[in-house]
């Protein structure tokens, strides 16, 4: 069979697995696999443990190992010596990956195994990124370095206050690297059993291993050479793989006798980076009528989930309309993503179709509300992706992205001319006697509690009951009774579900939390948690009934209050709405990280991002979860946050991240968040108290930012 993307997608995630494993010294290195190391088999020895790692562990179906595996093995370890790949097929793409390694990272890094004295690349460990960025000539006095542990693992260790470990570059690390190893192995295999038994396809078990090295190899360093190195190995992986990716889906049918080393400086704009801007967010949860308090807190979680999911399944459809795999996302977080593609008329052709498709269902699912912008004017050569030019590269993106916002639904709104019927959204007879009781915006359809909702509104209401007790998202192309979600005429519906042992072969499947223990789910995490009746709380809200349903925002501000000894309550019944985002993100991405502009690379930038999305993402709804059980979480990801709790516990909240936050990013002086905090009446109209927090944090910022603007 001939070698495919899929297979050039496995090869980059896996080409330098091996290096774990040199580090690990691991026994029973055979001679033979030395011939995928440069300078007479001396340095980059990884390579050879890479070649071993796939050799031995091949990916097997009915007894039969697939066909291409051969083909995996040998482009996977070949990357430093291109030559040594088997035949003419895999000699055309060898030099995908191999282009897409030295982008990823540097151009040349050098052999970090070169010094056989020192065994520094066995003793170096990860630094976290936030000590290389500065905006201002300040010195980090202090290093830390990442443990070797899962990153899932790191979040327990967080929440445990204990962040990094002390820099240590004396002690060799190889029981660390043996332990990391033994326990991705063990996953590994499992994986691969998943798919030997027939429960997933190759597309599933690609999308499966990516999460899993991820979670495994995000606090390996990709290359010891420096002092204190910060590209993590899985994003460095992550990036070739997405390049290499491209360059396959480009040379399919350009002049492959261009496919070489020379590639590195060519000047032809072969690449296009597609960015997507998810713009309304806060308009679109927040558009309740304000008499409908009673239903705000079983939905709001709903529309927040929604948000998160409705820009993941826009990335997801537009991939399977480009026939494309998902890896090739660089960047995924807070509402922004970017996507490299090959520069190909077809493509860009499907674009303003897909264009034209996301503007008309996200006007009318959403009323105009909620917007996804897509522009792919940044088209750009192999030399764009260099360091030397990364910088200019990412300001056009994110330019070009900024001016589309000022676009919304053109591409469905004006078709040669002004679409009137397509802005009256004609595809629903509206009737003042019969809007939704919630949104006012559509018809009802159904009445829940005496109220009128609409399709969409009754959606979030089970959406919102549902949540909380499933642990996978399912994408898929038909429709059935438990779809919650449909997108693109009805081309990709989402559903809820637990962890299934036989995932159906058309459709994506994914982990929203941490529960399904399944290595054969990719995890694709979103704050879920609510805050719930629990054992005990009938010391403040009385006799309840029913344990473990959701609390309402009324519910909520009780626990502000304090219980005496004779049962009498004392205190403030109010909440806090809670919003915060860090300060000059831009300027950290634009400046900050480029300030060394020789070490700047896409996977320092992946990194960056990834670290930063990791706290919000992750970390903030863990830490409420675990220590603050009665804040609501309306979103929390990429760099900000916006909460609902009693107010007392929402101020000694914020304290405590602000505190973490600082640990996390190693007390760096210039990384920081500032946060809006505005009292809430348990009933008071959603979306007034968002716009009088939002003020309140262009207040902080205004103050010189890192600031709390409180009772202001």
């Amino acid at each position: 069979m001939k070698i495919n993307v899929n297979d050039i997608v496995i090869s980059s995630l896996l080409h330098d697995v091996g290096k774990i494993m040199q580090r690990a010294e691991l026994s029973n290195l055979q001679d033979n696999y030395y011939d995928y190391c440069p300078n007479q088999g001396k340095t980059h020895i990884h390579a050879a443990w890479t070649a071993k790692f796939l050799n031995e562990n091949p990916l097997k179906r009915d007894g039969k190992i697939y066909e291409n595996w051969q083909s995996i093995a040998n482009l996977a370890a070949s990357h430093h010596k291109p030559e040594q790949v088997a035949n003419d097929e895999e000699k055309q793409f060898e030099m995908c990956i191999v282009l897409a390694d030295r982008i990823s990272a540097k151009w040349d890094r050098g052999a970090e195994d070169k010094d056989k004295t020192s065994q520094i690349y066995k003793k170096r460990l990860l630094t976290p990124i936030f000590e290389k960025i500065h905006l201002a000539k300040h010195s980090q006095t202090e290093h830390f370095n990442i443990p070797l542990i899962k990153k899932s693992e790191f979040k327990k260790k967080m929440l445990q206050g204990n962040f990094y470990d002390n820099f240590n570059e004396t002690d060799l690390k190889t029981n660390d690297y043996a332990n990391l190893f033994r326990d991705f192995k063990k996953e590994y295999d499992n994986l691969r059993n998943f798919y030997e038994n027939h429960n997933i396809t190759l597309v599933q078990f690609t999308d499966a291993l990516d999460s899993l090295l991820e979670e495994y190899l995000w606090c390996v360093p990709a290359n010891t050479k420096e002092k204190y190195p910060s590209n993590s190995l899985y994003y460095h992986s992550r990036i070739t793989a997405s390049i290499a990716a491209v360059l396959f889906e480009y040379f399919q049918t350009s002049d492959k006798s261009k496919l070489t080393l020379e590639l590195i400086n060519d000047k032809e704009k072969r690449f296009i980076l597609l960015g997507g801007d998810l713009s309304g967010i806060q308009n679109y949860i927040t558009n309740y009528s304000p008499d409908q308090s009673k239903f705000l807190s079983k939905t709001l979680r709903a529309r927040s989930f929604k948000v998160k999911i409705v820009s993941e399944m826009a990335i997801h459809y537009i991939l399977s309309e480009l026939n494309i795999p998902k890896q090739v996302v660089l960047m995924n977080a807070g509402g922004k993503f970017m996507i490299l593609l090959p520069n190909k008329e077809e493509i860009k052709s499907n674009l303003l179709k897909i264009k034209k498709q996301i503007d008309k269902e996200f006007f009318q699912h959403f009323s105009g509300l909620l917007s996804l912008n897509l522009n792919w004017d940044t088209q750009i050569s192999f030399s764009e992706l260099n360091m030397a030019n990364l910088k200019e590269t990412l300001s056009d993106f994110f330019d070009n992205l900024e001016l589309e916002k000022k676009k919304k639904f053109f591409s469905y709104l004006f078709d040669n001319k002004w679409q009137t019927s397509a802005f009256l959204n004609s595809t629903e007879n509206l009737s003042s006697e019969n809007l939704c009781d919630i949104c006012h915006r559509h018809n009802a359809i159904d009445t829940i509690d005496e109220n009128k909702v609409c399709s969409y509104c009754k959606t979030d209401i089970e959406l919102g009951k549902v949540l909380p007790r499933k642990g996978v998202g399912i994408f898929c192309k038909e429709k059935n009774d438990k779809t919650l979600i449909t997108l693109f005429d009805g081309k990709l519906n989402f559903e809820l579900s637990d962890a299934p042992q036989h995932l159906r072969s058309d459709s994506f499947y994914f982990k929203i939390n941490d529960k399904p223990d399944s290595s054969h789910i990719p995890a694709l995490p979103v704050a879920t948690f609510l805050p719930k009746f629990e054992t005990g709380d009938n010391y403040i809200l009385g006799n309840i009934e029913n344990i473990h349903e959701p609390l309402s925002f009324d519910q909520i501000s009780e626990f502000a209050l304090t219980l005496l000894d004779d049962n009498k309550k004392k205190g403030t019944k109010m909440n806090a709405l809670v919003k915060g985002d860090v300060d000059h993100l831009g300027l950290l991405f634009n400046l900050g990280l480029q300030n060394e502009q020789q070490q700047f690379s896409l996977t320092k930038y992946a990194t960056f991002s990834a670290m930063t999305d990791f706290f919000f993402s992750a970390y903030i709804p863990a830490l409420i979860e675990n220590s603050f059980g009665k804040i609501y979480i309306i979103y929390a990801g990429g760099d900000d946050f916006a909460l609902i709790g009693p107010w007392n516990h929402s101020l000694e909240f914020i304290m405590k991240l602000k505190k973490d936050f600082a640990e996390y990013v190693c007390n760096n002086p210039e990384i920081h968040f500032s946060v809006g905090y505005e009292l809430m009446r348990p009933k008071a109209p959603l979306k007034h108290t968002f716009e009088l927090a939002e003020n309140a944090l262009i207040q902080a910022k205004n103050a010189g930012r890192n600031r709390i603007s409180i009772f202001g």
